[in-house]
C-alpha cells in the first residue's frame, strides 16, 4: 500500500467494483486472496481470520491510508492486532447480575 501505483490501482479498482461486475468480482478475488494468504501466515499461532476479523483487521488500515492519507505504522498495526488477539469484553444484558 505504500506503492503509489498499486495504491492508485486499488482505489479506483474499488470505485469501479460499485458499479461494474467485472470488477467487483475482482475486487472480491483480491480480497479473498489477501485472506488466505494472512490465514497461511496465521498458521503457526493457532489463530484464523474470517470475513469478519479480516475486516476488522484491514478496516483502520486503509482508513489510515486512504482516508486520513497517513502512513500506517508499524505502533498502529501492533495495537490492531493486540486488540484482534484479546479476548472480547463479556457483552451486558439487560436484567442480569453484575459481579
Amino acid at each position: 500500500m505504500d506503492d503509489p501505483p498499486t495504491a492508485t490501482a486499488l482505489t479506483a479498482l474499488a470505485a469501479q467494483a460499485e458499479r461494474d461486475p467485472t470488477s467487483n468480482a475482482a475486487l472480491a478475488a483480491i480480497v479473498a486472496d489477501r485472506r488466505a494468504a494472512l490465514n497461511l501466515l496465521l498458521v503457526p499461532s493457532g489463530h484464523h481470520a474470517n470475513a469478519d476479523d479480516f475486516a476488522r483487521l484491514c478496516g483502520p488500515v486503509l482508513f489510515q491510508r486512504y482516508i486520513a492519507r497517513q502512513v500506517a505504522t508499524d505502533q498502529l498495526i501492533q495495537s490492531i492486532v493486540a486488540a484482534w488477539q484479546a479476548p472480547s469484553p463479556r457483552t451486558f444484558r439487560f436484567g442480569e447480575a453484575t459481579a
